[in-house]
């Protein structure tokens, strides 16, 4: 894992550069994919989305909860389990 200044809690979180389409990581598996990303003090968080993209769903997971980035690999590396993503709030671009 890569990208330590990405664990720092959290308002000062550096740009982890394009991670679209990077797999994500829970800690007990792999859930889904990096749709995109914000970086904003305050606002700062994962858009995930699960599942095939039929049954799937886009939650949004905090920045916080990013343990590593594996640029080689293309993965990004959370704290959570996978029933924690899948029970993460629904995005809903309407309201973002």
């Amino acid at each position: 894992m890569t990208d330590q200044a990405i664990r720092s809690d959290r308002a000062d979180i550096t740009d982890p550069g394009d991670i679209g389409g990077y797999s994500i990581f829970a800690v007990d598996g792999e859930i889904g994919r990096v749709d995109k990303h914000d970086i904003e003090v305050g606002a700062s968080r994962l858009l995930v989305t699960t599942g095939a993209w039929i049954f799937g769903k886009t939650v949004m997971l905090p920045a916080g909860a990013i343990d590593g980035i594996d640029h080689a690999d293309r993965i990004v590396y959370v704290s959570r389990t996978r029933d924690e993503v899948k029970d993460a709030p629904e995005y809903d671009p309407k309201h973002p």
